[in-house]
């Protein structure tokens, strides 16, 4: 288990790393929830996380947002952090 920080916008959160080599995977534990609620994540959304520094532990977030216009046609948008 690792500690890290995500970074959206003008925000950041501590959560922790759990990462699997026999698999090569890994899944965001204690924190994530909070991290949910601060961005008011949806179902749908979708999070890419870029590795800011291996040092320090970072990943800035970049969050697609999922939204469904008048016409009912999936409209993404995408926030930059």
């Amino acid at each position: 288990m690792q500690a890290t920080t995500l970074k959206y916008s003008d925000g950041s959160w501590p959560v922790k790393l759990l990462y699997y080599p026999q698999h090569g995977s890994g899944k965001l534990s204690t924190g994530w929830a909070a991290f949910e609620r601060g961005t008011s994540l949806e179902e749908g959304d979708v999070c890419m996380f870029d590795i800011v520094g291996i040092d320090n532990n970072e990943l800035k977030v970049s969050i697609f947002r999922k939204n469904v216009n008048d016409l009912g046609r999936e409209l993404w948008y995408v926030l930059f952090c």
